[in-house]
């Protein structure tokens, strides 16, 4: 199986980004979207794994952390505006997630799950731009406000070829916090 743990999108800032995804599907047909059921903030990628070790993941991510908020603003792309292949709203880059995913992976290598060679930056995807094709405007737009996502709990996922959009990126284990909240 193909999988990755991550947070899922909810509340507030999942109902504004769904929103905005309405719009710009049909301004911006070039782009590959994602629908609102899918959204998430990836902690950190697995890649292929084999399902029968599957509760050896689901062990190392179960340990005790906080639950805590991360506001959610702004749009960009990667690798940049000029070139855009993925496009993406902005999470901020707090303690919290940072030490969450920290924590993870220092569980995970052991396994032999590789830490991500970049510098971790948080973001939730909302579309991929085809080769050749271009956004226009898209990522010069103002800067949004998406609201603020109440991390509670960070979740296995299995991405599966062939599925709705919606039904794409499937929960196989939910991990929920189980410290006291940090002080925001």
């Amino acid at each position: 199986m193909r999988c990755f743990f991550a947070i899922p999108v909810h509340g507030a800032a999942q109902q504004r980004l769904a929103t905005a995804l309405a719009g710009w599907r049909q301004q911006y047909p070039a782009v590959r979207w994602e629908v609102a059921p899918a959204l998430h903030i990836t902690l950190q990628f697995v890649g292929d794994w084999p399902t029968e070790r599957t509760p050896q993941l689901a062990a190392a991510a179960s340990f005790p952390w906080a639950p805590f908020t991360v506001d959610v603003s702004g749009v960009g792309a990667f690798p940049d505006r000029r070139h855009p292949r993925l496009l993406w709203a902005g999470v901020e880059h707090s303690q919290p997630l940072l030490e969450l995913v920290t924590a993870l992976a220092a569980r995970l290598g052991p396994l032999g799950v590789e830490r991500e060679s970049r510098p971790f930056r948080p973001h939730i995807s909302l579309g991929r731009v085809a080769a050749g094709a271009s956004p226009g405007s898209w990522a010069a737009g103002p800067s949004f406000s998406w609201g603020r996502i109440e991390v509670r709990e960070f979740c296995l996922y299995e991405t599966v070829a062939g599925q709705p959009p919606a039904e794409r990126y499937q929960v196989r284990a939910r991990f929920p916090a189980t410290s006291p909240s940090h002080a925001r």
